[in-house]
């Protein structure tokens, strides 16, 4: 979960210091070419292909999963970086967790505990704490 934090971090910075100055398009190719490789690696040495039904609800799957969950979603992400400031950018990825206990509770029937509650609140009013009030610059802290 660490380096997945660090991984996304790193990730985000470096996307915003190239954002606006090539194609996104372009540039989400070549990370998920890049990002492909390990994956590729380690599903080879892990796991049999023979053994992969390619049936097409299988298909299907994989196909909105690399387009809708992550192509077009890196994209997005990539083209808002070109406009939005990268804190005010991040404070949205605090919304997985949220976004995980909908899924929860919409697809498994599961309920959510005053403690989850509380922490969905926390999570909204901070985004709001990060985004009211004018962009201040470095001169004025």
């Amino acid at each position: 979960m660490i380096l997945a934090a660090a991984g996304v971090t790193f990730s985000n910075v470096l996307i915003k210091s190239i954002a606006g100055k090539v194609d996104s398009l372009s540039a989400m190719g070549e990370q998920m070419l890049l990002g492909s490789v390990p994956l590729v690696i380690a599903a080879m040495s892990m796991e049999e292909p023979t053994t992969i039904n390619w049936a097409p609800a299988f298909i299907a799957s994989l196909l909105v999963l690399a387009m809708a969950g992550s192509a077009l979603v890196y994209w997005l992400w990539f083209s808002a970086l070109e406009t939005v400031p990268l804190n005010r950018a991040n404070a949205f990825s605090f919304l997985i967790p949220v976004f995980g206990l909908t899924l929860g509770i919409v697809v498994y029937g599961e309920w959510l505990s005053v403690l989850q509650i509380v922490g969905i609140a926390m999570i909204f009013l901070g985004i709001a704490m990060v985004h009211r009030g004018k962009e201040r610059t470095l001169n004025e802290v």
